[in-house]
């Protein structure tokens, strides 16, 4: 699913070994590229909490989850979102993942964490001072929200 989005967004033909199925995370329908330095998860809407949920992390060499940290990740951090008749993409670029202490950089990053796109309301403060900040990097693909 978030393949046929990803090639409409980048109008790109994703074949052969352009596009990585990451092993981990498929539930978030997890994708790399090398080519063009991106990461991608399709965000889920829980039925407890606004916004959408997503997890990013892999295995270490223990076999435990631990977050990316800086140096393995690509440039871009693609997020995208489906729910009904909206549809949407988050472009969040590296060094900001890394400010916002989700991509780690000597720290503790994060294996998870939660979108809000324009269409959310009614958002508790915590919730609206994040969605401040990632809105900046969303773009609508529905044009009726």
């Amino acid at each position: 699913m978030s393949k046929s989005i990803l090639s409409s967004y980048f109008k790109h033909d994703f074949s052969g070994d352009d596009l990585i199925i990451e092993k981990y995370n498929q539930e978030y329908a997890a994708l790399s590229c090398n080519s063009l330095s991106f990461r991608s998860r399709l965000a889920k809407k829980t039925p407890t909490k606004k916004g959408y949920f997503l997890a990013i992390w892999k295995k270490d060499e223990d076999n435990n989850n631990r977050p990316f940290n800086k140096e393995e990740s690509p440039e871009f951090l693609f997020v995208i979102i489906k729910d009904e008749n909206k549809e949407g993409i988050f472009k969040f670029p590296k060094d900001v993942l890394v400010s916002k202490g989700i991509i780690s950089d000597a720290k503790r990053g994060k294996m998870a964490f939660r979108v809000y796109p324009a269409w959310e309301v009614g958002l508790n403060t915590i919730a609206r001072k994040t969605q401040e900040w990632q809105v900046k990097y969303f773009e609508h693909l529905t044009t009726n929200y």
